[in-house]
């Protein structure tokens, strides 16, 4: 809707509104100069006034009824609603319908002050060129680059294809070269010149077809080290024969077994190794594979046995290096702990949804279910044994021992006791 459209509907709404107002004043304020008029002018009692006031001193009573009969049916001739209307007319309507138009004029300029005109153009106008822009295509070369504001300008990636950039910079790339340094490929990436990096890693097979220049150290223990020691190996064994070794080793095995070993005079780090039979404490770290029987074992720090036992800050963990509680065994699955509740309380059993079995004589004998069920198949209380049956024994029991029934149904008894001599009674009907 346009702006012309806008307000030519607002002044249409706006007149309407206030002809009708002036309509309904004119309307009442007729009215009221009817009535106001119809009050001055009693038009009956003036004329009875006049007649008897001068007609009947002159006349008789047949004279005077007569002429008052004959003013009372030319006051009934008389137009009185029609003079009226006329007076409204040429005089009330043309006062009114100037009063009225002055009032609307004021009004509607008084409205039409009120409204924003020119924000409202300018609304219209931005809209208008918006819509504009979305369809208008620019001339080739139609916008200067003086006209851009490169603060603000954002160019994605996405959107260049083609062409060289020059004098390439980002935060992580700085491109500095005169010409073409680095090819990317799909199988391969080439560098043309020295490749330059605080360090390098590589995950496949390397091929150098060059020399190596080595200004740094290699870890002894990789495997890179291992194999070049196991070529110097092999070509040294190439060279000496096995019977060399032999003899050298013959040499030494002469030396000890005739002069033997003085462990006295084996030092590590300037400390004697061996005194008296008993290892110095010198020696912190061993590989001792294999010991006699050992009558005395004292270990501080962890401590792991065979894979199996493990000892640390007073827990002990079977199959487990990470012990949850003071005792800690597991079994492929299954794991159990021992260990303190809480104050002069002690705790054993399954952490897990596992079920913890207690047995006696190789038989379960007490079931704790996950759901904290407890299942025990033959229990006693005091002297008196408790089972249970779907039906009534037969067997000769104890006396007081009590079975209780599997199978309960109304009228039918709980469980039944032993009175001896295989003789059973019912106890606890249901009803």
């Amino acid at each position: 809707m346009t702006i012309n459209q806008i307000s030519n509907q607002f002044v249409k709404d706006l007149t309407d509104t206030f002809v009708t107002t002036v309509l309904q004043s004119a309307q009442d304020e007729a009215a009221v100069i009817f009535r106001s008029k119809m009050q001055e002018f009693d038009i009956p009692a003036l004329l009875q006034q006049q007649i008897t006031a001068t007609v009947i001193p002159f006349f008789s009573e047949e004279i005077k009824k007569k002429m008052e009969k004959d003013v009372e049916d030319r006051l009934a001739q008389t137009d009185i609603v029609g003079l009226i209307n006329k007076f409204i007319v040429g005089v009330v309507a043309p006062r009114l319908e100037k009063q009225s138009k002055e009032q609307l004029t004021a009004e509607v300029s008084q409205r039409l002050t009120a409204i924003d005109i020119a924000g409202l153009a300018q609304q219209q106008t931005a809209l208008t060129i918006k819509e504009m822009i979305k369809t208008l295509s620019f001339p080739e070369w139609s916008i200067p680059g003086t006209a851009i504001n490169p603060s603000t300008l954002k160019l994605s990636g996405n959107n260049i294809n083609g062409g060289i950039i020059k004098h390439l910079e980002s935060t992580g790339i700085q491109d500095r070269a005169t010409r073409c340094q680095v090819t990317i490929l799909d199988t391969a990436t080439v560098f043309e010149n020295r490749l330059v990096a605080a360090g390098l890693e590589v995950t496949g097979n390397v091929t150098f077809k060059g020399n190596i220049a080595v200004e740094g150290t290699l870890p002894k223990g990789s495997p890179f080290v291992a194999q070049i020691v196991d070529i110097v190996v092999d070509k040294f064994n190439q060279q000496y024969d096995q019977g060399t070794f032999d003899q050298y080793t013959a040499r030494v095995l002469d030396q000890i077994n005739e002069n033997g070993i003085d462990a006295g005079v084996v030092n590590v780090n300037g400390k004697s190794l061996i005194k008296d039979n008993t290892l110095t404490e010198s020696v912190v770290v061993s590989n001792l594979q294999k010991v006699g029987a050992l009558k005395e074992l004292q270990v501080v720090g962890e401590t792991l046995l065979d894979q199996t036992l493990y000892v640390s800050n007073g827990r002990v963990g079977f199959n487990t290096t990470e012990p949850e509680r003071v005792f800690d065994l597991w079994d492929q699955e299954v794991q159990i702990v021992a260990g303190k509740k809480k104050k002069d309380t002690a705790v054993f059993g399954t952490v897990r949804g596992q079920d913890l079995i207690i047995s006696a004589n190789n038989r379960d004998q007490l079931l704790i279910g996950i759901d904290g069920s407890v299942t025990v198949n033959n229990l006693n209380i005091g002297r008196t044994n408790h089972t249970s049956a779907s039906r009534m024994p037969t067997d000769n029991r104890p006396v007081a021992q009590i079975v209780w029934n599997e199978a309960p149904v109304v009228g039918g008894p709980i469980g039944w006791v032993s009175l001896g001599g295989a003789r059973w009674a019912k106890f606890g009907i249901i009803s």
